[in-house]
């Protein structure tokens, strides 16, 4: 079941760097060209690289923890955030195919509390993996609280924060994974 988070986590910066990239450029290209519909769509795959990212992370380092395994407000927040996306997107594309044009999302109020509960859905997700990366990293379980809002604040600064992170996962998970 882990045998696809665990390859991502094992992939080089540089890897995932381009997995998350390359459709953030081909989209402005394909925008360039005159097709905003498909660069929208083109575009999304950057989104769901980067949460397969998390995704990745909190699975595979949650099932190292201490506790050994995943909380449930982690699977419904990035579900929660994921579905939300999703639906705006469709909405979106929905509203391009057949109004002739995107909506204007900040007019819409009522997703304003959905849009928040995304958002701090996802801040607890990226705060529960730096915990869990910290966890995996410090052996007798000492010294997890001081580094905990560093390693915080390093996965939430995209993309810098891939590049500080992605060999750490690296680390762990060879460690629990000799094959």
């Amino acid at each position: 079941m882990t045998g696809i988070f665990i390859k991502i986590l094992r992939m080089s910066a540089w890897g995932i760097s381009l997995q998350m990239f390359l459709p953030v450029i081909t989209s402005g290209v394909i925008y360039l060209a005159g097709y905003p519909l498909t660069a929208f769509l083109v575009f999304q795959l950057f989104i769901e690289a980067f949460a397969l990212w998390q995704l990745s992370m909190g699975i595979v380092l949650s099932k190292y923890s201490a506790a050994g395994k995943i909380r449930v407000l982690f699977i419904f927040n990035m579900i929660f955030a994921l579905a939300y996306r999703f639906g705006s997107n469709a909405f979106q594309v929905w509203h391009y195919v057949n109004l002739g044009g995107f909506a204007e999302m900040e007019k819409l109020y009522w997703l304003i509390p959905v849009h928040i509960y995304a958002s701090a859905g996802m801040i607890y997700c990226f705060w529960l993996n730096a915990k869990w990366i910290r966890e995996n990293e410090t052996a007798d379980g000492t010294g997890i609280n001081e580094s905990v809002l560093k390693t915080f604040f390093r996965v939430l600064m995209f993309p810098w924060g891939l590049w500080n992170i992605q060999p750490r996962l690296n680390a762990i998970v060879s460690k629990y994974n000799r094959n």
